[in-house]
């Protein structure tokens, strides 16, 4: 699927920039692959970095913005949790 330069921007926003500040940088590899079938649309992230392994999250929405912006609130959620529990530890 071609992005336009609306939605790479997008993606910088919601999900590359929120990554980069959690992690400060610490050799995170993020992968994020989109994917549309009828009307749903689905964006799916794998992120890896030395502080969580590595965790993956796949939303759907009816649009694809709409699927950025739960996979953004889910990732950076689930990021949290795992800084904290790394840790605790």
């Amino acid at each position: 699927m071609k992005l336009t330069e609306a939605l790479e921007t997008h993606v910088r926003e919601k999900l590359e920039a929120p990554v980069a500040r959690i992690l400060d940088k610490s050799g995170e590899r993020m992968r994020v692959e989109f994917h549309q079938e009828h009307n749903t649309f689905t964006c799916h992230v794998t992120l890896s970095a030395p502080k969580i392994e590595m965790l993956s999250v796949s939303e759907e929405a009816d649009d694809l913005y709409g699927a950025i912006d739960k996979v953004h609130h889910t990732l950076t959620y689930q990021l949290k949790r795992r800084i904290a529990r790394h840790s605790a530890a």
